[in-house]
């Protein structure tokens, strides 16, 4: 009886546990340093998910990292946002990534931030999977590298090109960024190239030919 009695208890405290979790009021609205005891235990119980038994079409995966050295690697649902798995792991190796990925069957496509340990992962768990970099993490790493309001033209230029995926709604407009960009690069890589070839032909021309 007192071990039933204790069950129920335990089963009382872990719903009001999930209901702040889940709810907004704060925890002294909950009762304050009473209810903050009664569910320190909740902290120590790791939630388990059943593996997905359905193929998703789209899965994005991205790591957060919490104090402790601790970080949460997660697995979701890129159409519904419905987490699907979830690891805890010290860093976002290929070897924590590959855990997370292992016995889910593989999407169509994988959305990451473009780290090369999920990646490599991705491809061994998932071989015929599309990896996608993440629109999200492009335009974040884009604007620490470009800030934003870049003072140069070619700046400028870089910046305005980050943007327009964001505005993708159709194929057609797809077709007309992917285009865009492959032109861009076209020209940047050209000048370069040519730049190139433009100094090492006046250093050339400063040194007296050999016959």
């Amino acid at each position: 009886m007192v071990a039933g009695n204790g069950g129920a208890r335990r089963v009382r405290e872990l719903e009001s546990f999930v209901s702040w979790l889940r709810g907004g009021r704060t925890q002294e609205e909950c009762g304050g340093r009473g209810f903050r005891k009664r569910v320190a235990w909740c902290w120590q119980v790791e939630p388990l998910m059943e593996l997905p038994a359905t193929r998703r079409h789209v899965l994005m995966a991205d790591g957060t990292y919490i104090s402790h050295g601790h970080c949460l690697l997660v697995l979701m649902d890129g159409v519904t946002g419905e987490v699907v798995r979830f690891r805890w792991c010290a860093h976002e190796t290929i070897a924590a990534c590959r855990a997370l990925f292992h016995g889910v069957p593989a999407p169509d496509v994988l959305a990451g931030d473009g780290m090369r340990g999920m990646e490599t992962a991705a491809r061994a768990e998932w071989p015929d999977t599309r990896l996608q970099r993440c629109l999200a993490h492009v335009q974040r790493d884009t604007r620490r590298d470009l800030t934003m309001h870049p003072g140069s033209q070619a700046g400028r230029e870089l910046r305005k090109l980050s943007l327009k995926p964001a505005r993708v709604g159709t194929a057609e407009q797809a077709a007309q960024c992917v285009f865009s960009q492959v032109g861009f690069l076209w020209l940047v890589t050209y000048f370069f190239r040519v730049s190139a070839w433009s100094v090492l032909l006046v250093i050339g021309c400063g040194f007296p030919c050999r016959t």
